[in-house]
């Protein structure tokens, strides 16, 4: 899939649901969808199983003072993805590691309704560009469990 480095150690429940998402259209994203629409609930499993089983890398190098305002963003975080942005529910994504591009989509998605998710969706609607940039470089520097 693209963006792999973005899912290594991710929750295969959570990898399932973004895959079934892609494949309905739930999440819009033509590039996904053309790489998702001729998958079976079993290849769904399978692929989803393949990057929970990866290691988990965080993305070092990030612009510390974006990485510390990003800190200071993450409360509204902390209840669905954990404190050190590793979720306890399989079905809610780890936040840790995420690459920061990947993230700083992910958000505007949300925010811009491209990715449909009733809470995610309230929760980014005010989120500008340069605080989903900042949040997205403290989880990308996070250190994965």
């Amino acid at each position: 899939l693209a963006l792999a480095q973005s899912l290594d150690g991710q929750r295969q429940a959570y990898l399932v649901e973004a895959i079934r998402a892609y494949k309905t259209g739930q999440r819009d994203n033509k590039l996904m969808l053309t790489m998702v629409q001729n998958l079976s609930d079993a290849d769904m499993q399978n692929v989803a199983a393949y990057y929970a089983g990866l290691s988990c890398r965080s993305g070092g190098g990030q612009d510390q003072a974006a990485v510390a305002a990003g800190h200071a963003l993450a409360s509204n975080c902390v209840i669905c993805h954990g404190a050190a942005g590793v979720s306890r529910q399989p079905l809610w994504p780890n936040l840790a590691g995420l690459s920061r591009n990947y993230d700083v989509a992910a958000l505007k998605s949300y925010r811009d309704g491209g990715r449909k998710n009733p809470l995610m969706s309230v929760m980014a609607k005010d989120l500008s560009d340069a605080d989903a940039t900042r949040l997205a470089a403290c989880f990308a520097s996070t250190q994965c469990k």
